[in-house]
């Protein structure tokens, strides 16, 4: 089974959008293929792994991030073997806090 089939195999289809998905967990996003989608609030995205409870996923800004089911919106970055929380409802921004030093990082602006 592919990586999106598996973790996000509950997704339903946006009407009127072809390709967009809406998890009840994941939120908003659209498949682009097999393994790229893009996340509403997190933009392009590798899926990896066939896990149904979790997955890692690829940002070009963050690297190697690890969330599932019952962890979203909390992330796992490996690099720096750190959480962060996703704010969710900020309009027209993107925020994510990191655990480590406390601090809040636009993920539109600059960190």
């Amino acid at each position: 089974m592919k990586p999106l089939e598996t973790l996000l195999a509950n997704a339903a289809e946006i009407d009127g959008m072809p390709n967009w998905r809406k998890s009840n967990w994941f939120g908003s996003f659209y498949q682009a293929n097999a393994n790229w989608i893009y996340h509403a609030d997190l933009g392009w995205l590798y899926v990896s792994g066939d896990n149904p409870e979790g997955a890692w996923l690829w940002s070009m800004r963050l690297g190697w991030l690890w969330t599932g089911k019952n962890v979203y919106p909390y992330l796992f970055r490996q690099e720096e073997s750190n959480w962060y929380l996703l704010m969710k409802n900020v309009p027209s921004r993107t925020l994510l806090f990191r655990y480590a030093d406390r601090q809040w990082i636009d993920w539109n602006g600059e960190e």
